[in-house]
């Protein structure tokens, strides 16, 4: 992502969650793969909500429709993200389905720690390991069945495949559901200061170089550009800021044209707001 392009789209959810990968962070890189099934299942079954017992469809603050976000969730995973969880494409279940991936986002997310089933009378537990060289981490010889009750898994696989099967839901899906509905607007100030900052350029003459930095951090934020000299300079600044001793200097560019705007500080200290008024009455 450029760094004047702040905004976080679904796509670079997707480049973070690799990124993350590649330098071995494998809880960032979890933590968000997670996520990924939480923004597909909203578009792509905007009408899974919440209803009451009577089935009325429960509205939320803004009178808009409660998303049901766990079966969305786990109606997304199901239905496209499942092909990328199976051992063998032959294979007839994944080795994890929508409900547990759904219940693994849960209690990783929220709580950080072990997979734990509370809806059923037994419990079922996620193992979560690193350089399995598989999908699956077997601890043991046995076969696994759709009904393990311990399910084991590569964090590096897992990310993968998800970013993978978000990827072709994606590539599918992105001329029909508006995808950019779901980005993250962030302000980049850097960027937002430079564009509020006037096209100007200003020179600061004065032979107490550490007095003309402190006068370039109070104009700075106006301006673009801002440049300090201890003797006079050669140029055409938009604005010249000389200390009343360079009146006394034999070559005063600053008054070569008669056009040159010029402000001459001739009390000391300055008062900040004042300069920044002056700065702007000569540039605006």
């Amino acid at each position: 992502m450029r760094h004047a392009d702040a905004s976080f789209t679904f796509l670079h959810r997707i480049e973070e969650i690799e990124l993350n990968i590649d330098d071995r962070r494998w809880q960032s890189a979890l933590a968000l793969a997670l996520t990924l099934p939480d923004i597909c299942g909203g578009i792509a079954f905007p009408e899974i909500v919440k209803k009451y017992k009577d089935g009325r469809v429960r509205l939320d603050k803004q009178n808009n429709p409660t998303r049901d976000v766990g079966a969305q969730y786990i109606s997304w995973f199901d239905t496209y993200a499942e092909p990328y969880f199976k051992l063998s494409p032959d294979d007839e279940r994944p080795y994890i389905c929508g409900e547990r991936c759904w219940q693994l986002r849960c209690e990783y997310l929220h709580q950080n720690k072990g997979f734990l089933n509370d809806e059923n009378e037994s419990e079922v537990r996620f193992h979560l390991g690193v350089n399995c060289g598989t999908s699956i981490c077997q601890s043991s010889g046995k076969q696994r069945t759709g009904d393990d009750k311990d399910i084991r898994i590569d964090i590096q696989e897992f990310c993968l495949r998800m970013c993978q099967a978000a990827k072709n839901y994606y590539e599918t899906a992105r001329h029909e559901k508006d995808f950019d509905l779901y980005n993250t607007p962030v302000l980049d100030f850097i960027q937002t200061t430079q564009l509020n900052k006037i096209d100007k350029r200003i020179f600061i003459v004065c032979e107490n170089k550490l007095y003309g930095e402190a006068l370039k951090m109070t104009v700075q934020s106006l301006v673009k550009q801002v440049y300090v000299f201890d003797k006079p300079e050669k140029g055409k600044p938009d604005l010249w800021i000389i200390s009343q001793e360079m009146l006394r200097s034999e070559k005063q560019p600053w008054f070569a044209g008669k056009g040159d705007r010029v402000i001459v500080l001739d009390s000391f200290p300055i008062v900040p707001d004042e300069l920044r008024g002056k700065v702007l009455s000569y540039l605006k």
